[in-house]
């Protein structure tokens, strides 16, 4: 609820761990996830097809590459259409079940937006599950790849729905991973379901969305999945397996946190274990 008084907490320690603790028992403690989270995971980011992550779990078996996990991007051609690309994914049924076989856990990207020519942004429209303007129609605007409309969770039966989709497109399959991106971008003069702006809404959202992500998995899945809500930074480089390879090897020996960054080059790669991130590539 927006209003004219600034809220100030103090997390007055003493000691370190008891600032931390004040400060999480404030905005909220996560849950123990399933231990294969902590293992390494890697995803790729950009044009990427199930050839490139057939290469990845083939590869990385191969090198001896520790790995528990791998990642999909970009896998709609309409996004928030929840259907699967037949050009860049034609056989995902057959990459999760090869996953599985293998040892890996797949997960998936995923935001809270459905774009104008999706069945899905059809159907969220003549029931009035998306977020309004002022004159109470969909509110449309462009995030990327076209022209978007945001699920507006704070309306319990889109919430439902949402979390039903997703249930069916991701967890029903396989998926077991998550990452919940993209929930910022909520016009300040929208209207909501709950009769507030969108500017009151900004942080309350991500939390509604992640907590409706939260009940679609748990609803398939138990407690075995988890949620990676977006972080401001990530690693980007290029592929190259041997060293990776050396490099994850040396990381975990060392326990040691390797400096995290930014790099681009023609194709990316993103690899992850508990407390750092491996890449080569060409910081820039």
């Amino acid at each position: 609820m927006l209003d004219d008084t600034l809220d100030l907490y103090v997390c007055a320690g003493p000691a370190p761990l008891d600032v931390i603790a004040q400060y999480t028992a404030l905005t909220g403690r996560t849950d123990t996830p399933p231990a294969w989270v902590f293992l390494p995971w890697k995803t790729r980011t950009g044009p990427v097809t199930e050839d490139d992550t057939f290469e990845d779990m083939r590869e990385f078996r191969k090198l001896n590459i520790p790995l528990a996990q791998v990642g999909i991007e970009h896998w709609q051609d309409i996004r928030g259409s929840y259907e699967f690309s037949k050009q860049w994914w034609p056989h995902i049924d057959d990459l999760i079940a090869k996953a599985r076989a293998d040892g890996y856990r797949v997960h998936i990207w995923h935001f809270p937006y459905m774009n104008a020519g999706a069945t899905t942004h059809r159907e969220g429209v003549k029931r009035g599950y998306f977020i309004r303007n002022r004159l109470g129609l969909p509110y449309q605007q462009r995030i990327f790849h076209g022209i978007a409309t945001v699920v507006d969770h704070s309306n319990p039966r889109a919430a439902a729905w949402h979390a039903e989709i997703v249930a069916k497109t991701f967890h029903a399959r396989g998926i077991q991973g998550v990452m919940t991106d993209y929930a910022e971008s909520i016009p300040p003069d929208s209207v909501f379901y709950n009769g507030q702006s969108g500017l009151a809404m900004r942080n309350a959202y991500p939390v509604m969305y992640c907590e409706a992500m939260k009940r679609a998995a748990s609803s398939v899945l138990g407690d075995d999945y988890v949620l990676y809500p977006r972080a401001g930074v990530r690693w980007h480089a290029a592929i190259c397996y041997r060293a990776v390879a050396w490099r994850s090897r040396y990381g975990l020996g060392r326990r040691r946190r390797i400096a995290r960054g930014r790099a681009r080059n023609a194709q990316r790669f993103d690899l992850r274990v508990p407390g750092a991130r491996f890449g080569c590539g060409r910081l820039v």
